[in-house]
């Protein structure tokens, strides 16, 4: 069950750049909202992504 302190969580397919989790994060506020899965298959698009929202990117994890 899930409160009004309770994060969502959701799932970024098609994700280009981030526009939507950037609309979701300032659009949920303080309740939040947890990003769980991204998909993007254009690799620019990916890295600026992960460049946005500080996460590794694909190429990035396969050099790890």
């Amino acid at each position: 069950m899930t409160t009004a302190t309770t994060p969502l969580r959701s799932i970024d397919l098609f994700a280009g750049v981030g526009g939507i989790r950037l609309g979701f994060e300032q659009a949920f506020g303080e309740r939040g909202i947890d990003t769980v899965f991204v998909s993007e298959f254009d690799t620019h698009a990916a890295e600026t992504y992960a460049a946005n929202f500080r996460t590794p990117s694909k190429r990035e994890r396969e050099r790890e």
